[in-house]
């Protein structure tokens, strides 16, 4: 059992650690909810492992892409290293892949189908623990099984993480946000060795996540230990930072210079979060009006309490100033509040925003921005703030008023939240079957022509010219060049490093101009806005032509012919980009 707190709601010192029953109990009671919830708003389609079309856009194609040429690479050193955009690739960590499951798949990818995909198993298994922490969470606050019920709920239906199904898949995994919360409430009897295994499988999922499950575990040990317990807090930090460090090493994510994990300074603050975050519903509210936002906070700038947790973190609040045992109770968890308002400053970042208006502009260091810059969709950081606020508030509420009102007020605030959300969900529901299914059926493969089948046995590698980041048309290339082992130069990256980029092009560039192609490489030319003419030299045996309307060159296509053809389609543009 569960201890029951009378004053202290959140006493880590007198609470017991979990047994095996504890756990299946909250996989079924909270894991239920959290696959009620997927089916309520999901289509089940997604899971399918070969419907892999309604992931080819934007960034979901970012992510399905990392992971089939993944897959079909020799294993490299370290492991999450990748060969896919050769110059400007990396590893499996920056296509947003959820490196957990790609090392795990690739394991066994011989036995997979050609085309397989995890991601709509993530969704569900995420939605799943979701609830099954929330349930041990509310476990943490109460004993009451119609207050734990209550707050699992509360939990699983979480705005900002039902908000990231709408394209950041990675991103969907708060269940780790959970587990560190209880592990910072409830230490298991190794909590050391607990926590490097939290931080590895976070950091196997995405950078973000890994940021928020370090930042509790901050708190954790500033709560475990005393001054006299100095050298115990250092072995764990160590012990910890060595984990996390090995991990990150074997998923690959030194495999990019420093500099190119932020981006620049300038990055700091562009997904920032607005001061309104917490009340502002955006959209999909029933009780509350959307607030105006810069473009700054478009996005990652909310994070929606909905009208049941605005009351409740309201009542909260007026037991921390006419109670002085809440107040007790409160303080106990200086940490996890420390930590929480220190991510508030930085998800807000030095670019403060309130609505529609930048109300204070912190002039900060060049040095400190490019650091900050690791973060620069920094509203993400509001996630960890946004769910203690929930669980805090609902712990405060049950432990100072007596049972029956407790329940009532939280059964109250639990129908008000589902009341709220309710068109919320229904949009949502729109959103992602409309995703998943629609976009699905309509999107077509244009690589139709019978040329492309001959290139393959022909070429090695796709090259775009130039080489960009996410170039126009990259998407169906690199599913052609991943079906047919062959590498390709571009793709859609978390981080790149540019001036591998840049060094790259000016030597494509270059040997264009003289002819000096590389013969293994089908060449595939776009313009963009800035870019003029590219002078190639063509001999008589390669082929310049417009294939499905994309403008190739296939070095030597004609062999030894002899002929002195020049393979000239009547395209203006191709006259322009290709010069003879």
């Amino acid at each position: 059992m569960y201890a029951s707190f009378s004053s202290s709601a959140l006493d880590i010192d007198t609470v017991p650690d979990w047994r095996g029953r504890d756990i299946v109990v909250a996989l079924i009671v909270g894991g239920v909810m959290g696959a009620a919830l997927f089916i309520l708003l999901l289509p089940p389609l997604m899971i399918h492992p070969t419907n892999f079309q309604w992931l080819m856009f934007s960034d979901p194609m970012q992510a399905f892409l990392g992971w089939h040429f993944f897959r079909s690479e020799p294993w490299l050193l370290p492991p999450g290293a990748s060969h896919y955009g050769l110059e400007m690739g990396s590893s499996i960590v920056f296509t947003d892949s959820i490196p957990l499951l790609a090392l795990l798949f690739k394991s066994f990818a011989a036995w997979l189908p050609q085309k397989f995909q995890y991601f709509g198993i993530w969704v569900l298994a995420c939605f799943i623990l979701q609830g099954a922490f929330a349930w041990l969470l509310a476990r943490c606050v109460t004993t009451r099984w119609s207050a734990q019920l209550l707050l699992t709920l509360l939990l699983t239906a979480s705005t900002v993480m039902t908000l990231r199904v709408i394209g950041h898949y990675a991103l969907v995994g708060h269940w780790l946000i959970l587990a560190a919360l209880l592990f910072y409430l409830r230490p298991p009897l190794r909590a050391p060795l607990a926590w490097c295994v939290l931080v590895g499988v976070a950091s196997l999922v995405h950078a973000y996540l890994l940021y928020l499950v370090l930042a509790v575990w901050a708190a954790s040990v500033l709560k475990r230990y005393r001054w006299a317990e100095a050298r115990d807090a250092l072995t764990e930090i160590v012990a910890v930072a060595l984990t996390l460090l090995a991990v990150m090493w074997l998923a690959g994510y030194f495999t990019l210079p420093t500099g190119s994990f932020s981006g620049g300074a300038q990055y700091y603050g562009v997904y920032a979060a607005n001061l309104n975050a917490f009340w502002n519903p955006g959209w999909g509210a029933r009780f509350l009006p959307p607030l105006p936002t810069t473009p700054e906070s478009g996005f990652e700038g909310f994070a929606y309490l909905g009208a049941g947790g605005l009351l409740l973190v309201a009542l909260a609040a007026l037991l921390l100033i006419f109670s002085k045992t809440a107040r007790k109770d409160a303080l106990q968890h200086w940490p996890l509040v420390l930590v929480a308002l220190a991510l508030c400053v930085i998800a807000v970042s030095n670019h403060v925003m309130l609505n529609d208006k930048v109300v204070l502009d912190v002039a900060l260091p060049k040095s400190v921005l490019n650091a900050l810059a690791m973060v620069r969709a920094s509203g993400r950081l509001l996630w960890v703030p946004y769910y203690a606020l929930l669980l805090g508030s609902a712990a405060l509420l049950l432990q100072n008023t007596r049972l029956w009102l407790g329940l009532t007020l939280l059964a109250g605030i639990v129908i008000l939240q589902g009341a709220d959300l309710s068109p919320r969900a229904t949009e949502l529901r729109n959103v992602f079957w409309e995703n998943t299914t629609k976009q699905a059926e309509a999107w077509k493969n244009p690589l139709v022509s019978l040329f492309w089948s001959e290139a393959a046995k022909k070429y090695k590698t796709v090259r775009f010219v130039p080489a960009r980041p996410a170039a126009p048309g990259y998407g169906a290339f690199a599913l052609y060049a991943a079906d047919h082992g062959m590498a390709i130069n571009v793709g859609q990256f978390a981080r790149v490093a540019n001036s591998r980029i840049g060094e790259m092009n000016i030597t494509q560039n270059e040997r264009l101009a003289k002819g000096n192609f590389d013969k293994g490489s089908l060449y595939v030319f776009w313009k963009s806005a800035e870019e003029g003419p590219f002078p190639v030299r063509i001999g008589r045996q390669d082929r310049v032509d417009v294939i499905d309307g994309f403008q190739i060159l296939a070095p030597d296509w004609y062999g030894n012919s002899g002929s002195e053809q020049i393979h000239w389609t009547n395209n203006e543009h191709n006259r322009d980009l290709l010069l003879p």
